[in-house]
C-alpha cells in the first residue's frame, strides 16, 4: 500500500492517505440511482431541496471539506442561503450574532462558544466563510449540553423542573418519540455497539428535536437551509429531519449520509442512509 500526504483545497489541513489497491479516497454517490457523481453534480441536484443535511463523522477532513465545497456552491449558484450546526447549542446564538456584526473579534468568539475540541480544523473554515459572506447567516441549533447530560441521567421528564427560562433553548414540550424509529432502535438494541439506556435515548431525542426546532424557526421562505451534523442525527431520514417534517411538512428535505469502508463500491443498503452517500476510504486518517 502507498502513503502520501495531501493538502485538501480551501482548508490548510495536512493528512495521511494509506491507499487501497483502488487508491480512492472518497466517492459521492446518488443513492436513488446508485450512480457515482462529482461534486458539481451534487451541487446541481442540491439545488432542488429547501433544507440540507450534511452528516458527519466529526473528525474526518474529508466531511468538513465537502461541507464547505456545498455551502460555497450552492451560494455561488443563489446567495439565499443560510447554514445551521449542531456545533453551537443555542444559548451561544447571540455571541454568535454579536461576533457576525463586527461587535468583537475571534478571540472573544471562541472564548464564549463552547467550542468543540476539533474546532479550529474542522469547523473554523466555515464560520470564517460565513463571516466574510454577506447575507449567509450561522444559526446555532443545538440544545445546551447541561440539560441533555441531565435528560441522559435522569430521563426527559427532568426538563418539567427547569425554570422557565430556560424553556427558550429547547424544542417545545412534551416532545413525543418512537423508540422503533431506526435511529433510536439501534440505540437501545445495541447495534452500535452496545445497547443504552432509555434516558441516554431520551437525550439523543432532546438534540434531535431541538435543532429541528431551531431550523424551522430559522428557516426563511425562499432561502436554503443546510444542517451540519454527526450522521446518526440524520441518517435514514431519522432524528432531526423526522421532527423537522412535523415543523415544515411542505419542505423538500435531502440527506447527505457519510460511510467509510476499505472499498468504494455502493451497496444496496447504503440506498436506505440518505439521499446522497460520501463514501470515505476508511484508512484516511487527518494527521497530527
Amino acid at each position: 500500500m502507498k502513503c502520501w500526504t495531501i493538502g485538501l483545497i480551501g482548508l490548510n489541513w495536512g493528512a495521511s492517505v494509506v491507499a487501497q489497491e483502488e487508491g480512492f479516497l472518497y466517492r459521492i454517490y446518488e443513492t436513488r440511482t446508485g450512480r457515482e457523481i462529482d461534486v458539481k453534480t451534487l451541487i446541481d441536484s442540491l439545488m432542488r431541496y429547501d433544507i440540507i443535511f450534511i452528516g458527519e463523522e466529526h473528525d474526518n477532513p474529508i466531511c468538513h471539506w465537502l461541507q464547505l465545497q456545498v455551502v460555497q456552491g450552492i451560494y455561488r449558484r443563489d446567495s439565499a442561503v443560510d447554514v445551521g450546526m449542531e456545533m453551537f447549542e443555542a444559548d451561544v446564538q447571540p455571541v454568535i450574532d454579536e461576533y457576525m456584526d463586527g461587535l468583537f473579534g475571534e478571540f472573544y468568539f471562541e472564548k464564549e462558544i463552547k467550542r468543540w475540541k476539533n474546532h479550529t480544523r474542522a469547523y473554523k473554515p466555515i464560520v470564517q466563510w460565513i463571516y466574510d459572506t454577506e447575507h449567509t447567516r450561522l444559526i446555532a441549533t443545538n440544545v445546551p449540553r447541561r440539560y441533555a447530560g441531565a435528560v441522559a441521567k435522569h430521563g426527559i421528564r427532568i426538563l418539567d423542573s427547569l425554570p422557565a427560562w430556560a424553556y427558550a433553548y429547547l424544542a417545545p414540550l412534551p416532545i413525543a418519540y418512537d423508540t422503533t424509529q431506526p435511529c433510536y432502535a439501534e440505540m437501545l438494541n445495541g447495534d452500535m455497539g452496545h445497547a443504552m439506556g432509555i434516558e441516554i435515548v431520551e437525550a439523543q431525542v432532546l438534540k434531535d428535536a431541538t435543532m429541528a426546532y431551531f431550523i424551522a424557526k430559522n428557516k426563511i421562505p425562499n432561502r436554503r437551509f443546510v444542517h451540519l451534523n454527526g450522521d446518526f442525527h440524520s441518517r435514514k431520514h431519522c432524528g432531526i429531519p423526522h421532527y423537522l417534517q412535523a415543523h415544515l411538512p411542505q419542505a423538500r428535505i435531502a440527506v447527505i449520509s457519510t460511510v467509510t469502508s476499505e472499498s468504494s463500491t455502493f451497496l444496496p443498503e447504503y440506498a436506505a442512509y440518505g439521499d446522497y452517500i460520501l463514501l470515505i476510504n476508511e484508512e484516511f486518517y487527518p494527521s497530527d
